[in-house]
């Protein structure tokens, strides 16, 4: 069963003004249009907030009163000009979840930031390419059930990973196939507790770690049902630390 009670949840204030940055800059920057014959990019992107609450009140099925948000942006702008392209992706995702008496949880937590140069090799659909990317989280994350004093174990930039790619890029309109002999990834833990404790493969306080690796990214841009699409697939391969 469901109401219409008014929703209010307390947030951290600093976390509010992330997230609203975060969710209203795309929207504006890469706001949906058509693509004309005299620009050479084309953006697009989604915007989505949703909320649910269910109320149970002596129910004699059993479940929990519960309610959950997420908000979901996912943008791109790519740029096109004779053997030229420059493909530009960010999908930021915030989720919560909250049931009975029990603490507010994240249930999704994304920053995932995409950008490839590339250049046609002698008219084929080859391209010399070069990838980055950026991934973290917005907000700390903990172990739950939560106890007091627990320490989080993440927080923004505690991961972070970057990784940047030189290859070969074969693409078509909605398909892409990148290799790449010479990637390297970075690890960022900025966070004195957690790189103190050597968490997410840094050495014991320390908060950089680098590797050197082969990448074969699969991408295909096309939708395979209505509103539903594939997931980019990644194989990685560490040469050494």
């Amino acid at each position: 069963m469901s109401n219409g009670t008014q929703l209010i949840i307390k947030t951290n204030f600093i976390m509010k003004k992330i997230i609203l940055g975060f969710l209203l800059f795309p929207a504006i920057l890469f706001a949906q249009e058509k693509p004309d014959s005299i620009s050479n990019w084309k953006k697009g992107g989604m915007l989505s907030a949703n909320f649910s609450q269910i109320s149970l009140t002596n129910w004699a099925a059993g479940g929990k009163s519960s309610m959950s948000g997420i908000f979901m942006v996912n943008s791109f702008a790519n740029y096109k000009k004779d053997s030229l392209s420059w493909d530009n992706n960010v999908d930021f995702t915030y989720g919560f979840l909250k049931e009975d008496n029990s603490d507010l949880v994240k249930s999704s937590d994304k920053i995932d930031f995409n950008s490839k140069l590339g250049y046609v090799a002698g008219g084929s659909k080859w391209n010399y390419a070069a990838l980055l990317n950026f991934k973290s989280q917005f907000a700390p994350g903990y172990n739950y059930p939560r106890t007091v004093g627990d320490a989080a174990i993440s927080r923004f930039l505690a991961p972070a990973y970057i990784s940047v790619a030189l290859g070969m890029d074969y693409k078509t309109e909605n398909m892409s196939l990148f290799l790449s002999p010479a990637t390297g990834k970075f690890t960022i833990v900025n966070d004195d507790a957690l790189s103190a404790d050597g968490n997410y493969g840094v050495d014991p306080g320390k908060k950089f770690r680098s590797e050197m690796g082969a990448l074969l990214k699969f991408q295909v841009n096309k939708e395979i049902l209505k509103n539903v699409t594939a997931q980019p697939a990644n194989l990685r391969r560490r040469y050494s630390d």
